[in-house]
């Protein structure tokens, strides 16, 4: 597992996702992606990578709807991928199929990556980070750059590498979300949640991680000026998970919240808490267990 992905650090481990049908989503998570059902309840199936971790859960939605351009909420969730052959061994495996898939495909310097949108277009971003030693830092904030991917060379690399699945070692790497103000989200993701600003389009787009790492979690407000919350039945984020490495450091993020007026409620019947940002977007506060 990346080391950026478990303790210390607080990092972004599972995202519930509405779609409008849940045979159609499981043919792509599946068969395209290569994700594993691990299990089936009603109207929610969660999938994983290594049989044993829930990454995606998926949850079918009666009488969804759409979502509406100009509305909060997702932006994309991203797939991390062990390395170099694993990105270009799904690459050459998307091709085979007959439908444009891929809707990018970006080299950004710290990452690889390639974007998708599953068929009620929520946004995917699979990537394989580059070695951490080479990512540049100027003044405590990470160094980007956007330029075209050479997806003829990853997948002539993996030429050997047939893809079966998803490799074990998958996790979620992080999640990006359009939100209505960038300065009230920098202060509960940073301030109140305990994530670092590492990376800033100003006035655009702000970056926060935790441990050194380019981002667990980003927040954008392109073209989202006069952006509502998404209404219940639109497809998109139902909630994401964020994995604390204890219960004191757990407990001092709840604390700063409620102090702030956040709403803290339980989860379900173990120790996980929920809270909702700014912008709507709903948070599930977990501790770690290996």
């Amino acid at each position: 597992m990346s080391k950026f992905h478990q303790p210390p650090n607080i990092y972004v481990e599972q995202v519930q996702i509405k779609v409008s049908n849940l045979e159609l989503s499981l043919e792509f998570y599946e068969e395209v992606l290569g994700f594993r059902v691990l299990e089936r309840k009603d109207n929610l199936v969660s999938l994983t990578a290594d049989g044993k971790k829930v990454l995606i859960v998926l949850e079918e939605i009666k009488g969804a709807r759409r979502k509406k351009k100009k509305t909060m909420g997702l932006y994309h969730f991203a797939i991390l991928v062990p390395g170099r052959k694993a990105l270009g061994s799904l690459l050459e495996h998307i091709h085979r199929f007959d439908s444009p898939i891929i809707i990018g495909a970006s080299d950004h310097g710290i990452s690889k990556a390639i974007y998708v949108e599953d068929p009620d277009e929520n946004g995917i971003e699979i990537y394989k980070d580059t070695p951490p030693e080479t990512w540049k830092w100027e003044f405590g904030k990470i160094m980007e750059k956007t330029e075209r991917l050479n997806m003829k060379q990853l997948i002539k690399e993996a030429k050997n590498d047939e893809w079966r699945k998803m490799p074990d070692e998958t996790v979620i790497g992080h999640i990006h979300l359009s939100v209505r103000d960038l300065q009230e989200s920098k202060e509960f993701y940073c301030d109140l949640l305990g994530l670092n600003l590492v990376m800033e389009y100003p006035n655009q787009a702000l970056f926060f991680s935790s441990g050194g790492y380019h981002h667990h979690v980003a927040i954008n407000t392109w073209g989202k000026k006069d952006a509502k919350e998404p209404e219940e039945k639109e497809v998109g984020l139902r909630y994401f998970t964020m994995n604390f490495p204890n219960e004191w450091k757990r407990q001092a993020a709840v604390e700063r919240l409620e102090k702030k007026g956040y709403t803290i409620e339980k989860f379900g019947e173990g120790s996980d808490l929920l809270t909702v940002d700014p912008s709507g977007n709903s948070l599930r506060l977990k501790l770690y267990s290996s």
